[in-house]
């Protein structure tokens, strides 16, 4: 949200975290036009319009502002480690297991976890890279497909 820092945002991963829910969302604003966020936006009170092409607007894995002191960048890996940090969790992972030995099998349900699981698995991976040098081979990357739980 406008006025939103580094701190701020990882306080609501972390509440969110601490919360006994199974499920949670992590969207960037997206300031509509003829909403006060939007007008706020343009003006630069609390965030900046980076774009007025309605292509860039979506809910997941884009952003069209920025924070006084937060990047478009960084909303967008916040989000994706909002995402990872939530679902790569052993109670959440093992709900999911539950829900789909018990007969779920939406696919869209399942969707936040595949996406947290990957995200953990190439932050892993690039960690490794970065202490080795090593580059990771295929085999080992090929899943890891960078997309977002939309």
């Amino acid at each position: 949200l406008p006025h939103e820092n580094r701190q701020t945002i990882r306080k609501t991963i972390d509440f969110a975290k601490s919360l006994k829910l199974d499920r949670a969302f992590f969207n960037i604003c997206t300031p509509y036009p003829g909403t006060d966020i939007y007008e706020n936006a343009q003006l630069g009170d609390g965030c900046s319009l980076l774009s007025r092409d309605w292509s860039d607007f979506k809910r997941h894995g884009n952003a069209v502002i920025e924070l006084e002191d937060v990047s478009r960048e960084e909303l967008i890996d916040f989000q994706r480690l909002a995402t990872m940090e939530f679902y790569a969790r052993w109670p959440i992972v093992a709900d999911h297991v539950k829900s789909y030995l018990h007969g779920s099998r939406e696919g869209f349900y399942y969707r936040p976890l595949f996406f947290a699981l990957r995200e953990r698995i190439r932050r892993m991976l690039s960690l490794r890279d970065s202490r080795t040098g090593e580059t990771p081979s295929l085999k080992t990357t090929r899943h890891v497909k960078e997309e977002s739980p939309s």
